[in-house]
């Protein structure tokens, strides 16, 4: 699985468990633990999502005006460091999170996970690129190894400048939770990628970043994008759906090239997230 969204594929696992005779009302009541336990595998769904051609061009675009750009997704964080590779949404080293205790975060939220996340527990930070790369405890890249210092010329062994955060949902919230201001505001500026989001956690990281200051536009196209877009500064719709409800703007051409032309007509001069 590890291959596929390493290259920016989406897959979902298929499972299946046979029930006693029940009735549809008790089955209903089942509780989520008892309903994915002792599953039988069956396979995988593996399909690509292909960038639009517009893509890469307005995210250029926005870099070159110095707007930020941030990936805010329910994807799997390794499907989604692919696709923001390929789009260069993200250009430098990329750092992503695990627990010190080894347990890795890039996992589906469960009703359990919760009893996992406690104020005790510790994160640590590898790149991507070279998991001998790492970050300190609040989030500052730690000196670069001697061993590894011929392997990366342009840079010293005080650590490197030009790198981003890949956070996953639960990291998001643990932060949140416990982790101490100087940490969470790190955490925001050089976060690039938000993946395993879920609506909630979408719509806390746009208020997150206004209370930074960031006027914050925000692009979504389904249900689970509803609280971001009333939350942004500018929300923008692109579909027609249930997201063009929530949104003040609704793109009738189903791509982001509208975001140039709402920043080109807005009186305000601010920076602006995406």
């Amino acid at each position: 699985m590890e291959h596929y969204t390493h290259h920016g594929y989406r897959v979902i696992a298929l499972a299946s468990k046979s029930l006693p005779a029940t009735s549809i009302k008790r089955a209903m009541r089942m509780k989520r633990q008892e309903a994915e336990s002792n599953l039988s595998f069956l396979g995988f769904i593996v399909f690509e999502n292909k960038l639009k051609p517009s893509t890469h061009g307005v995210l250029n675009q926005l870099r070159d005006a110095r707007i930020r750009r941030i990936m805010c997704t329910g994807d799997n964080i390794l499907t989604a460091i692919s696709v923001a590779t390929e789009c260069e949404l993200v250009q430098g080293f990329v750092f992503v999170p695990h627990f010190k205790e080894g347990t890795f975060l890039f996992r589906a939220r469960l009703s359990l996970i919760g009893d996992s996340l406690t104020q005790d527990s510790e994160l640590a930070w590898t790149c991507v690129q070279d998991p001998r790369l790492t970050l300190n405890s609040v989030l500052v890249p730690n000196p670069i190894p001697p061993e590894a210092l011929p392997e990366f010329p342009s840079h010293n062994a005080y650590g490197i400048l030009d790198y981003s955060l890949a956070v996953s949902g639960d990291v998001f919230r643990w932060i949140i939770d416990f982790a101490p201001d100087e940490v969470l505001e790190r955490m925001l500026v050089k976060g690039q990628i938000f993946a395993r989001m879920s609506p909630d956690e979408k719509h806390e990281l746009v208020e997150k970043l206004q209370t930074l200051e960031y006027c914050v536009g925000f692009c979504g196209d389904g249900a689970n994008d509803c609280g971001a877009l009333k939350a942004a500064d500018v929300g923008v719709s692109l579909s027609e759906a249930e997201a063009s409800v929530a949104a003040p703007f609704t793109s009738k051409s189903f791509e982001i090239s509208c975001v140039v032309q709402l920043i080109r007509y807005s009186p305000q001069k601010q920076e602006l997230t995406v």
